[in-house]
């Protein structure tokens, strides 16, 4: 019979104080919905991290395609498109193309370039949405469309005709590498440009010409057939929640269909997975970038029951007299500890469902299309509500409800009868209270220190070496994320401790504004400790994360050009791109340029003809695909290194201002290209070998009693574009290269036993070159690929167009953090809103006396304001600075590691709009939260205390 009577009573005390049940639901709701919205943006990163991996391999799951041992590359549409879906019922689309090797060039032009065909359903195969810089897509029957580079290397524009040579590809005997230089049929038809700009077709198609694919199967002779077929499967959502899964599941799929299409339709099938080999290659980033979104979850239900816990300390102390009564009446403390218990399970209840519900609206109509728009992913991109996405935030909210509870359902039970039989001795100790002073009791504090004492060890020295043994990449990400959870959580407690002081500025700077409620506020705000410090501690631990990431995002913004500058070394990196087979036209051999490269080596020929084009300073080869052994003279000392032949100066290549030697000098550069016998080595390998400045040092050549003395001319720790290879560690002194003359390294790579040194053998597999200065370097990009990408199979990368697709990156990710930023934000107001609700409720006497002595209302919630501000915006600044702080920490302990120059830097927009959510914080709900007393009269305010 007691429970109805406790429900009852828990019942009336909500409805007697209105205001505060009323902000510990909203708060609730709206703590849960935050958490839900939350692990849904986790859902919608995750697949925003595979849909992106899946937009640069094509935007597809699996292709089906016919192996170069088959007669053609055709095949039916039909059969293997119902092959496919028999093996596999949950594909969803299926695309047909066709796509291959093509020669094209403007009509009436005497040369072309080598494009990749690639015909397609416009109408239906939307995987890669193209954005049309000039012109329309898709194009019409007759037409072509043609990416940016295509176009400018033919100088063609839109409504011009192109003629097209398809190369149909011959048959490779099994067991053989294909023939090069053999003739094979051609197809030539001519179309119109209906458009030129970008598009993405995956990472094995570049130069891409599209037309449609009616045309190319009438121009082919092929109907109803095509070389490739590009199927779409269902969503998983569990699968996107793991990377492994996800490439686990594709793998079988795969099997599936495979076997399927070899035992229908021959063995000459093939299935590629292109999105989920990429997906496996970067799984270790696709699960460390959950931790960080996961952790604002865990944070925000932290401040969540930081505020339940304040609220109903609150509740206990305003019902102290009430529940005094009830133990003089006969009810046990548990029947007390009870009463907590149900008030705030009834308040969860309440919070949970509709907190899931609002937690729905504010992903489907506010976060989800504010990604989809910034971000231009498709509409399939959003997250599945499952039981998952409701069962979670339950069980966190229930569990940071029970959490919060303890304390004040515990402290209600230990009411006093004294409160009621004698108010004034009530807070003095009772012989219960002597009693179990004189027991001796075990002591709960020491063993909750030990046992996390024991944890720390134990973490140290059996738990990460078990974890980092095992290669367990979920199990690493939780170690990760755990400690990144504890190191969050104790800056916030360190730099809490600033916020006293913060405060007193504050205080000091408010008394220049308007002294008389200064002097009011800072008695309150200095003075309500046990209440501020639960409103700072939500503020500081709300404010480190979102700044902490954005601090980092700022960092890697500023260092991106210095980053790239120094990784890259110079403005033009360009390595050879092999490409086995030839393609002649009929007969008569090919009527276009078009490269055909068989080595993975580049000549001096192509080191003069990069150097000969218009805007380039100066050319500098590297011939780095040869390791050996560098020991003293002696061999007491010997490390695996690898050698680097240098051909050019370069001193006058590589960027300026990034060197940093530990012996020598930048004119060391141009010396190993005049001395064979002086070579540069790194402070590592100096420090393994304990050689240094002018000593010699033994280098190990290819061969039987093959070896070179030679002298060390300076010692690096750091040269822009060997950032791997010149190092000060010695730990990574078996990965450290040896600068060389070219010749040197022609000699040591030769086995002697083999006949005569070629002086003319190819060696240089890198090379790097300096624009001069004030070149237009996208003019200047694609000039050297007209002539190198399709002239002579040379493929060359520009740092500066590297740090324009990082900075797009980076953008993305900045989407995200704003996100976070404010669904944390928002928890926090709420969380200040509830406990400047227990502040105006236990300083009513104060309020009705200062209401008594003709205080105005205006007056005393402007004081309220002031004191919440102060707090809140102390606190703020506090979070800001301990994340800037951890950021720093974080960028620069790597920067230590990697020896890399760091630019400050710091994100004014994030901390703007955490100072702005915080101060308005504190206006509303100090607002809101003394409107209901001040604005009664002072004896009605004195009489209810």
């Amino acid at each position: 019979c007691l429970f109805p009577m406790g429900l009852k009573y828990v019942l009336n005390s909500m409805k007697r104080r209105k205001l505060r049940t009323l902000i510990v639901a909203l708060a609730l709701i709206v703590g849960v919905a935050l958490v839900g919205a939350l692990l849904a943006l986790v859902d919608t990163q995750r697949q925003f991290s595979v849909q992106t991996v899946g937009t640069q391999t094509g935007g597809y799951d699996l292709s089906i395609k016919r192996s170069d041992l088959a007669d053609t590359p055709f095949f039916d549409l039909a059969a293997v498109s119902q092959a496919a879906r028999q093996a596999y019922p949950p594909i969803s689309s299926v695309y047909p193309r066709i796509q291959g090797n093509a020669e094209a060039r403007k009509v009436n032009a005497t040369e072309g370039s080598s494009v990749t065909l690639v015909a397609l359903d416009v109408e239906k195969d939307q995987l890669s949405p193209p954005t049309p810089v000039l012109g329309t897509y898709p194009p019409l029957p007759g037409q072509i469309y043609l990416t940016q580079d295509v176009a400018d290397g033919m100088q063609i524009g839109v409504g011009d005709e192109l003629t097209l040579a398809y190369l149909r590809p011959t048959p490779r005997q099994e067991g053989k590498a294909a023939s090069s230089g053999n003739s094979s049929a051609r197809e030539e038809a001519t179309f119109v440009v209906s458009g030129i700009g970008q598009i993405n077709l995956g990472n094995d198609v570049s130069a891409a010409a599209v037309i449609r694919l009616e045309d190319a199967q009438r121009w082919l002779n092929a109907a109803d057939k095509a070389n490739r077929l590009l199927l779409v499967w269902e969503s998983d959502t569990a699968a996107g929640q793991d990377a492994q899964a996800a490439v686990t599941r594709a793998r079988a799929v795969a099997e599936q269909v495979k076997d399927t299409l070899q035992a229908a339709l021959g063995p000459d099938f093939e299935i590629g997975l292109a999105k989920y080999v990429q997906l496996q290659a970067t799984a270790q980033a696709f699960i460390f970038q959950q931790t960080f979104i996961t952790l604002y979850g865990l944070l925000s239900m932290g401040i969540v029951g930081l505020m339940v816990n304040a609220l109903m300390m609150t509740t206990v102390a305003e019902q102290k007299h009430d529940l005094a009564v009830l133990r003089v009446l006969g009810a046990p403390r548990a029947r007390l500890f009870e009463a907590v218990i149900l008030e705030v399970f009834l308040l969860g209840t309440i919070g949970i469902i509709f907190g899931i519900l609002l937690g729905r609206v504010i992903n489907d109509y506010a976060i989800t299309p504010l990604l989809l728009s910034n971000l231009k992913l498709p509409d399939s991109v959003r997250p599945d509500w499952t039981l998952r996405s409701v069962v979670t935030p339950t069980l966190i909210t229930a569990s940071v409800l029970v959490l919060a509870t303890i304390t004040p359902a515990r402290t209600a039970a230990s009411t006093k009868v004294m409160v009621v039989l004698n108010p004034a001795a009530a807070d003095q100790p009772t012989l219960e209270d002597l009693s179990k002073l004189r027991e001796r009791r075990a002591n709960y504090g020491l063993l909750v220190t030990g046992v996390i004492l024991l944890a720390f060890c134990s973490v140290i020295l059996i738990v990460f070496p078990l974890v980092f043994g095992s290669g367990d990449q979920n199990g690493l990400a939780t170690m990760i994320f755990s400690a990144f959870l504890l190191m969050v959580v104790g800056m916030s407690l360190v730099f809490y401790f600033f916020t006293t002081p913060i405060e007193r500025i504050l205080i000091g700077l408010y008394q220049l504004v308007n002294k008389k409620a200064a002097f009011f506020a800072s008695r309150y705000a200095l003075r309500g400790k046990g209440r501020n410090a639960i409103i700072s501690l939500m503020v500081v631990m709300s404010a480190v994360l979102p700044t902490l990431l954005a601090t980092q995002l700022a960092l890697s913004d500023a260092n991106i050009d210095t980053d790239l500058r120094f990784q890259r070394g110079t403005d033009i990196y360009a390595r050879p791109v092999v490409i086995f087979g030839g393609g002649g036209g009929g007969g008569g051999g090919p009527i276009f340029r078009r490269a055909v490269r068989t080595d993975s080596r580049m000549s001096n020929d192509d080191i003069t003809n990069l150097a000969r084009q218009g805007g380039i300073a100066n050319v500098a080869g590297l011939g780095e695909d040869y390791r050996s052994e560098a020991s003293d003279r002696v061999q007491l000392r010997s490390s695996s290194v690898e050698f680097v032949g240098v051909q050019g100066d370069l001193s006058q290549v590589l960027y300026p201002g990034f060197y940093r030697w530990t012996q020598g000098d930048t004119a060391a550069l141009t010396r190993i290209t005049q001395d064979p016998d002086a070579v540069i080595i790194s402070q590592g390998l100096s420090e393994v070998l304990d050689l240094k400045l002018g000593d010699t040092l033994r280098l190990k050549g290819e061969g039987l009693d093959h070896e070179r003395l030679v002298k060390i001319v300076a010692v690096a720790a750091r040269i822009p574009g060997f950032s791997n290879g010149i190092t000060r560690n010695r730990n990574d002194a078996g990965n450290s290269v040896i600068l060389m003359n070219i010749e040197t390294y022609r000699e040591l790579r030769h086995d002697p036993d083999k006949g005569a040194l070629d002086p003319d053998e190819k060696l240089v597999s890198r090379m790097l070159a300096r624009a001069e200065p004030g070149v237009d370097q996208t003019v200047l990009a694609r000039q050297l690929r007209d002539f190198f990408d399709r002239g002579e199979g040379i493929s060359l990368e520009l740092t500066t167009e590297l740090i324009e697709r990082i900075r797009e990156q980076l953008t993305q990710g900045r989407i995200f953090i704003v996100v976070l930023t404010g669904l944390s934000m928002v928890t926090a107001i709420f969380g200040v809103l509830a406990v400047m609700y227990t502040a105006v409720m236990g300083r009513r006497v104060e309020i009705g006396m200062l209401k008594a002595v003709g205080a105005a209302k205006g007056a005393l919630r402007g004081i309220f304001i002031g004191e919440a501000i102060i707090t809140t915006l102390a606190a703020a600044l506090a979070g800001i600075v301990a994340g800037t702080t951890l950021g720093y920490a974080f960028e620069g302990t790597q920067r230590l590691q990697e020896d890399t120059p760091m630019l400050l830097a710091f994100d004014s927009v994030t901390s703007g709009v955490i100072v702005v959510m915080v101060c308005f914080a504190a206006i509303f709900s100090a607002a809101l939260a003394t409107q209901p007393v001040i604005r009664q009269k002072a004896i009605k305010i004195l009489r209810e205390k």
